[in-house]
């Protein structure tokens, strides 16, 4: 068996990069190590469409390993469902699955992965993917481990194919967790990596819409019947000032991704015993009528809802100087854990132990000492 052990989800450099062409020529290629080429790539500016999978020059595959991948928010499963080494199937994830998929306009925000893909290269890099394929003859969608603000498609004769390497009875078409049963009571650690890559200037840049307002309500509404998400919270927002895009109505509602969600199932039957949500202790809860600014971007679906920008909320203090939102940037937030305790159907309970893993808490506020004016001269 082998143990992936490398790649963490920091998922927060919003970044964008001219399209250039495929290399035909791997066995050639410089030995810069894929995280180094990454870095560089997503670090850049350039065009909203890039097709960030295709700028990375990577040498010849050697191995690919497929696992569960249930967890965005530390690494991949450990344990692989089926491992490939031959040149054909390697050349062909390559080729069709990762540089032939199609990149997905937006930043996304995306249900749990069903899958995890590991790949290693003669000149010693690897690199992992979580993936959406399921046996029902749709698209499949890939998402770069190491930025997971963008998504890509393939066609479903390319799922097809991706899933013929899988072992039938090890196919599926809904997450699979819970290897972890102790007698009534599930325990799991999630560990939260905080990580702070963007400047003041990206998170203008990359966001469609800049608001000044307070919340209507602390309390989220209801999550529409058609999106059946428990990972999604909606807020109603009254907008006292527009900074950035055009708005028709002087209220929206914003889709505020407050839960992180697993699947919980019993191991012995197979049978699903609901969604666990986990309130996530490093994001401030709206509170009404303080004045706030929010970053946002457009949601899924025309109208639907907005969704926060990364590092998105920030408080307007009396005087109009700004202070960032994040507990991250409290040297008086517990960075050590915090458990958390939900009862499911069936009579079940699911425990859950939240580690807040940095060397460097507090992490420095960009907003400290900016004041409303200054942000506004910045805003185009």
């Amino acid at each position: 068996m082998r143990v992936y052990t490398k790649v963490l989800l920091t998922g927060l450099s919003l970044t964008l990069l001219a399209a250039c062409e495929n290399t035909d020529n791997r066995t050639e290629v410089e030995s810069v190590s894929i995280d180094r080429q990454k870095e560089d790539i997503y670090d850049s500016s350039g065009s909203g469409d890039t097709h960030y999978l295709r700028e990375v020059e990577r040498a010849d595959p050697t191995w690919a390993g497929i696992s569960y991948s249930s967890r965005f928010a530390s690494n991949l499963d450990l344990e692989y469902i089926a491992e490939l080494t031959d040149p054909n199937d390697l050349t062909f994830i390559i080729d069709e699955m990762i540089e032939g998929s199609k990149r997905q306009p937006g930043i996304v925000d995306i249900s749990t992965p069903l899958y995890g893909l590991e790949i290693e290269y003669t000149d010693g890099s690897n690199e992992a993917f979580h993936l959406w394929v399921t046996p029902d003859g749709t698209q499949g969608t890939v998402m770069d481990a190491a930025e997971t603000h963008y998504i890509y498609t393939f066609s479903p004769e390319v799922s097809e194919r991706f899933l013929s390497f899988i072992p039938d009875e090890d196919i599926v078409d809904s997450p699979v967790q819970a290897d972890w049963i102790d007698d009534n009571a599930f325990g799991m650690t999630e560990v939260i990596v905080p990580y702070s890559g963007q400047t003041v200037d990206q998170t203008i840049m990359y966001s469609d819409f800049i608001l000044r307002g307070t919340y209507v309500s602390e309390e989220p509404a209801d999550v529409p019947e058609s999106w059946g998400d428990e990972s999604i919270a909606y807020y109603s927002f009254k907008v006292d000032e527009v900074l950035k895009g055009e708005l028709d109505t002087e209220e929206i509602t914003i889709g505020y991704p407050r839960y992180l969600v697993h699947w919980v199932w019993d191991p012995e039957t197979g049978e699903e015993l609901g969604m666990v949500p986990m309130v996530d202790p490093t994001r401030p809860q709206p509170t009404p009528e303080e004045d706030i600014i929010l970053f946002l971007n457009e949601g899924f679906e025309p109208d639907e809802y907005l969704y926060f920008s990364h590092e998105s909320i920030v408080f307007v203090q009396s005087d109009d100087t700004l202070r960032g939102a994040s507990r991250y940037y409290d040297d008086t937030f517990d960075s050590t854990h915090t458990v958390e305790r939900f009862e499911v159907n069936n009579d079940w309970e699911v425990e859950i132990t939240l580690v807040v893993e940095n060397e460097d808490l507090p992490l420095d506020d960009p907003f400290a000492g900016m004041t409303l004016d200054e942000l506004k001269t910045m805003i185009p």
